[in-house]
């Protein structure tokens, strides 16, 4: 089973989970304690996970790269070099995939079987 791992910048929170829900709740958890002292703490709905492109891709194997790519016209090899860490995504080209990943969950989840 693969692990999830993160770490909380500046707090030095560190945790990990089997998949992401339970990596939210760890993080607050791990959040919580380390913050008590302090009187301050988190909850899930306002925290904010986020992921580097190769982690995406890692986690969500369900999305293809070259799917992807001809999707939102990046060429596929370029996303590749992206995907592997071999070229650093732009801001603008970041916004670019991440509305297409947005766009195919909204589709997915307007999808209705027979």
């Amino acid at each position: 089973m693969n692990r999830v791992l993160t770490y909380a910048g500046e707090d030095a929170v560190f945790t990990t989970a089997p998949d992401l829900d339970q990596l939210k709740r760890n993080l607050v958890d791990a959040y919580n304690l380390a913050l008590e002292e302090e009187g301050r703490y988190v909850t899930i709905q306002n925290l904010t996970l986020k992921m580097d492109f190769a982690q995406f891709f890692q986690y969500y194997r369900l999305f293809n790269a070259d799917m992807l790519a001809k999707r939102i016209g990046i060429h596929p090899t370029l996303l590749s070099q992206y995907v592997n860490g071999k070229k650093t995504l732009s801001e603008k080209q970041k916004q670019r995939v991440l509305e297409g990943i947005r766009g195919i969950g909204e589709e997915l989840s307007r999808l209705a079987f027979l």
